[in-house]
């Protein structure tokens, strides 16, 4: 397996509670996030909002898409997110919402290990293109948060 860490930093002046709103209303997001083709609820979550489960499709600018469900492990109000992932990725992402002054920052950790065989093949040269649609995809998630809140988002990554 190739194993991945992306950490993605958005930024911008929409309050704290309209961005966990759109976050954590995540069956909503390919209304507005580019690249998210799909999030079909699979389970709903129970009342204290965990293991509640999605079933993703992703589709960027490379020649392939990613499909996989997450499962809500742990919910802090207003505060974290974190769901572990099992398909085409496996691992764990967690969103962290963050007051800075005006500004809230989002903060998206993803730490996922491909389970295709020919993602796992191709990795040690196609490691760089999959970082750059990662990035793009994340891009057009500021984007279409940014048209959804009518609050500029900031990208950035690390």
């Amino acid at each position: 397996m190739a194993h991945y860490d992306f950490l993605t930093i958005w930024r911008t002046l929409a309050p704290l509670e309209a961005v966990w709103d759109a976050i954590h209303a995540t069956h909503q997001w390919p209304e507005w996030w580019k690249g998210v083709e799909s999030a079909q609820p699979l389970k709903p979550p129970g009342q204290d909002e965990l293991g509640g489960i999605i079933r993703y499709r992703w589709k960027g600018r490379l020649p392939y898409t990613i499909e996989f469900d997450a499962e809500t492990t742990r919910i802090e109000l207003l505060n974290l997110i974190e769901a572990c992932v099992d398909g085409d990725v496996r691992g764990v992402g967690v969103w962290e919402f963050l007051r800075d002054g005006n500004i809230t920052e989002i903060r998206y950790s993803w730490q996922v290990d491909t389970t295709r065989l020919w993602m796992n093949l191709i990795s040690p040269v196609a490691s760089p293109l999959i970082r750059w649609n990662h990035d793009l995809i994340m891009r057009w998630g500021a984007e279409g948060l940014s048209e959804h809140l009518g609050a500029e988002v900031r990208m950035k990554t690390g």
